[in-house]
């Protein structure tokens, strides 16, 4: 699937596509989406005055976002899970096309937990576990829960589950810790699938 990253309304953080439509703000030069902009007409006292969300200057007028709409008229992001769009909204790659293959998906929210905290794993290179921190513990989790997910959720074999992982490309320490919980998964799920149990590891994840 081949999808258009565009900007984001700075009010309801949504990509700007076919349904929600850009418009700009005179003379500031901000925009929001045209469904956020109604609703700022319709808790101001005075539909006819409001400001601009962003730096409060009082709007004169508003128009169509040409340049915006022209990238955007033909996108549609409903076709998106959130942690597709969070994925994408993340990476800042706007006004690329960017092909999401199906074998992606599923570990959008993984990779995207990656990239959040890129520069928390960074100061954690070469520091043994033993020293982690409450918080930087936490953080690996959420790594490692959100990758149990995908992988049970998703079939993937363990051959390809390993491949991902040096994808995120992680400090040795932390790849460590994460291959590890990999590997305990797949000898949960295949002694699970002997007694028709996998069931249990849903449970345990949720």
């Amino acid at each position: 699937m081949d999808i258009v990253v565009t900007p984001i309304c700075p009010v309801c953080l949504k990509n700007y596509s076919s349904s929600c439509i850009p418009r700009i703000f005179y003379p500031c030069g901000h925009g929001i989406c045209n469904y956020c902009l109604h609703g700022l007409r319709d808790h101001s006292e005075d539909p006819n005055e409001i400001a601009c969300p962003q730096c409060r200057e009082p709007v004169v007028q508003d128009f169509s976002n040409y340049d915006l709409q022209d990238i955007t008229n033909n996108v549609n992001t409903d076709v998106l899970g959130y942690w597709s769009r969070r994925l994408l909204e993340a990476v800042g790659l706007e006004g690329t096309t960017v092909h999401i293959n199906d074998k992606v998906k599923p570990l959008c929210q993984t990779l995207f937990t990656r990239l959040v905290f890129k520069d928390d794993f960074k100061v954690m290179d070469g520091t043994e576990e033993v020293l982690w921190t409450e918080e930087e513990r936490q953080k690996v989790k959420s790594l490692i829960q959100s990758m149990l997910h995908a992988l049970l959720e998703s079939k993937i074999d363990s051959k390809e589950a390993i491949s991902w992982v040096k994808v995120f490309q992680l400090p040795s320490n932390i790849e460590t810790v994460v291959l590890h919980n990999v590997n305990k998964f797949y000898e949960s799920i295949q002694f699970l699938e002997e007694i028709n149990a996998t069931w249990v590891m849903d449970a345990i994840l949720s």
